[in-house]
């Protein structure tokens, strides 16, 4: 009894001496590592690891079995290593290597992240796991994650609230915690990570931000009229060093919590037709309107150009919350003034329910031909050759006082005034003349 006891001491201190000595030199036991790759893209992360027991390590390998490839969609996930460029290597006492994880996504890829443990081996047994953190996200650093830079999304906070067609309005805080004073580019893009579909998107220009300090971008990215409430949405943003981005790049994301409300209708979208009219004319306007709350709505839809002399008109519309009756396209006709000036009138349409109120604007151009009071009669001559070019020739009948009209040099009527009063000048002359002979 008394060696049996001493031999499964033995067997225990030896198996506790061979996993030190695997486990200690191949990854601290705290180490993670994390890899983010876009769909449609590959990527890859490295880390070292090292032999510091005190015999070599044959037929070392990595089994990354664990990872969940396959989506709901049965879109993929192709993952691969290699250490030292083998899929095995024997490590001598002291000896490192370099492993590499390798992994393409399929371009419909589910947007998210797991977190799973992944196992080194050697001599045939299981040594050492490690956390390795695997997400699909859009705006991942080219090169992954690197240098002085940190990022922060101070808003909106985890869970903060906003309703369907809402517009967000982050903070993304930037700091440079490095040696020199870089110039700064913020992404950042708003995902329904159940479909994979990116919603809005923001990219801002070039920032100076100085070592050692930082800057807030602030920016908005709107929640589409669409979005469904029952689907998770993802901010994602990054942040790197301009013409930089695979020394100088860091991510970050947040939630966001999207709900609907009880009353919202939204316009989707308000056009003019035509959107140029002549004075006492008139121009339909043509507004889609989406109910967007939980209860069923009556609206008044109104359209107006307050400085065409207070000229309104309006219409009616019932939607529902079923996606076959939650949405109507109204018309209402708005005629303009015939003694409108010409010029750009602000037409707004206004959709009125439950005590709410939500507008869009539309230009419309207003023009008023003037009335022309000369007779004239045009002929016009039509080029039929591609080197021929048409000319319009313009005949206008004067009247009596036209030949007055010195526009054009001395009129001929001048002339024969000249002439007559030539003539009577000599007529009177003679009959002096004569009156003296006799």
């Amino acid at each position: 009894m008394k060696r049996f006891g001493i031999l499964v001491v033995f067997l225990l201190a030896l198996s506790l001496f061979s996993y030190s000595a695997f486990a200690t030199g191949v990854l601290d036991a705290h180490s993670k590592l994390s890899m983010s790759v876009e769909p449609g893209e590959s990527g890859q992360v490295s880390f070292d690891i090292k032999n510091t027991g005190n015999e070599t390590l044959t037929n070392v390998k990595l089994d990354l079995s664990s990872i969940d490839t396959i989506d709901s969609d049965d879109n993929e996930i192709t993952l691969s290593y290699d250490i030292d460029g083998s899929t095995t290597k024997d490590l001598g006492v002291g000896q490192s290597a370099i492993v590499t994880i390798y992994a393409d996504v399929d371009s419909s890829y589910e947007l998210g992240d797991q977190t799973k443990t992944i196992t080194l081996t050697a001599n045939g047994v299981s040594n050492l796991g490690v956390k390795f953190t695997l997400e699909v996200r859009p705006l991942v650093c080219v090169s992954g994650q690197a240098g002085d830079l940190k990022i922060e999304i101070k808003d909106p906070d985890s869970g903060q609230e906003y309703e369907v067609g809402e517009t967000v309005t982050p903070t993304v805080n930037v700091e440079n915690n490095g040696d020199d004073d870089k110039y700064i580019i913020v992404e950042a893009s708003l995902y329904d990570l159940d479909n994979g579909k990116k919603i809005s998107s923001y990219k801002s220009s070039k920032k100076k931000v100085s070592d050692g300090n930082d800057y807030d971008f602030e920016f908005n990215l709107k929640i589409s009229d669409s979005f469904d409430v029952d689907h998770e949405l993802m901010m994602y943003a990054k942040a790197y060093e301009s013409s930089e981005e695979e020394t100088q790049c860091i991510e970050d994301k947040q939630d966001i919590s999207v709900i609907q409300p009880e009353d919202k209708v939204s316009i989707s979208s308000f056009t003019l037709s035509p959107s140029s009219v002549q004075c006492g004319g008139s121009v339909d306007g043509i507004v889609s309107l989406l109910n967007l709350g939980s209860n069923d709505e009556a609206v008044t839809v109104t359209l107006q150009a307050s400085s065409l002399n207070g000229v309104t008109t309006s219409a009616s519309a019932r939607l529902g919350t079923d996606t076959d009756d939650d949405s109507e396209v109204v018309t209402s006709t708005l005629r303009i003034p015939s003694n409108a000036k010409e010029g750009q009138y602000t037409v707004i349409a206004t959709a009125i329910y439950s005590g709410e109120r939500e507008t869009s604007e539309q230009m419309l151009n207003v023009y008023c031909p003037q009335a022309t009071t000369a007779v004239s009669a045009v002929t016009t001559q039509t080029a039929t050759s591609n080197n021929v070019v048409p000319s319009t020739t313009t005949y206008t009948q004067k009247g009596a006082f036209d030949y007055f009209d010195t526009s054009d040099g001395i009129p001929m009527s001048v002339w024969i005034l000249v002439d007559v009063l030539l003539v009577a000048g000599i007529v009177a002359l003679l009959v002096v003349i004569f009156r003296k002979r006799h």
